[in-house]
């Protein structure tokens, strides 16, 4: 008799760790450039000094490596997956602990600093066998932040970066589109922001590395955006900030004819970047790139214009 008493309870012991077994955590992922990246974003332009936590450990970068990697701050200030800012990571994390309790999120930031969409193209590739490794339950969210440097860059050489970008920007999506999962994937594809607004006096006034002033760094010693930053009179600041907003519309089509296509894919294009003036107080010590004070901005202004996590 006791040996038949013990037999259904030595059964219920076998089986309970299968019906208790975690659920594997949703993913969430950003493909983009330095912004995304959080470059520079623990220096301030203003203070000059380290703001928080440092840049990111470069035992991180398994391939790829680059020194100037070492400048990222990935994993604490950057707008999308930054631990100690209120980024869409910890949104997101909040998002969830309310409406799906127990659930667990995980973020792959696959950015980088002078990535042009071609770059982002092969970015996306880590997304994707990210999601074959089934680790992931799903990808549930992704930031999508690319065009800049091609502008840059095309504007530098007097080239024009139209129907490449329209080419990549068709073949990220595509991609996106291949992964198989029950829930679909939203994307927010960022627009660029207001380059030209890095000339006007109020910043190029300011002092960056070895007391120059921003002026004197954009013009002598980096080539970054250039023809956004030395402008001279206000038809030029016109022209250029005209030419950025025909590029975002760019970008803004390429989304939407995406969003056509792939029935699995809910894109949420977003221009607030271009929307909003670039100010010396959200701007790191290089005079470009966003600040920690920079990157909480454009998070919570992001996240508080995406349609799906309310």
């Amino acid at each position: 008799m006791k040996l038949k008493l013990l037999i259904p309870a030595l059964f219920l012991m076998i089986s309970a760790p299968a019906s208790f077994a975690a659920e594997k955590p949703y993913l969430m992922g950003a493909l983009g450039d330095s912004i995304l990246a959080g470059f520079l974003a623990n220096t301030s332009l203003l203070s000059g000094t380290l703001l928080g936590p440092g840049f990111d450990d470069p035992k991180d970068y398994n391939k790829g490596f680059h020194p100037k990697d070492l400048l990222e701050n990935k994993k604490n200030l950057s707008w999308f997956s930054g631990a100690v800012i209120p980024s869409h990571f910890t949104f997101l994390t909040h998002y969830l602990n309310r409406t799906e309790p127990g659930s667990t999120l995980e973020v792959i930031n696959m950015a980088k600093f002078g990535a042009e969409t071609k770059d982002v193209l092969l970015q996306t590739d880590g997304l994707v066998e990210a999601m074959k490794s089934g680790k992931y339950k799903s990808l549930k969210y992704v930031a999508l932040m690319a065009g800049a440097n091609d502008i840059c860059n095309a504007a530098n050489e007097g080239t024009s970066p139209d129907a490449q970008m329209v080419s990549n920007f068709a073949a990220i999506y595509e991609k996106l589109a291949g992964i198989r999962q029950e829930e679909p994937i939203r994307v927010l594809n960022v627009g660029v922001g207001r380059l030209a607004d890095l000339g006007k006096a109020d910043i190029r006034k300011h002092r960056t590395f070895g007391g120059l002033k921003c002026g004197t760094w954009y013009d002598n010693v980096i080539s970054l955006c250039r023809q956004f930053t030395g402008w001279k009179t206000p038809a030029d600041y016109q022209k250029w900030m005209s030419h950025l907003e025909q590029k975002n519309n760019l970008i803004k089509a390429s989304a939407e004819a995406a969003a056509a296509k792939y029935s699995n894919l809910k894109i949420f294009y977003s221009n607030r970047p271009f929307e909003a003036p670039v100010l010396p107080q959200i701007i790191a010590k290089d005079c470009f790139h966003p600040s920690s004070a920079g990157q909480t901005a454009m998070s919570v202004s992001l996240w508080e214009r995406q349609p799906w996590f309310k």
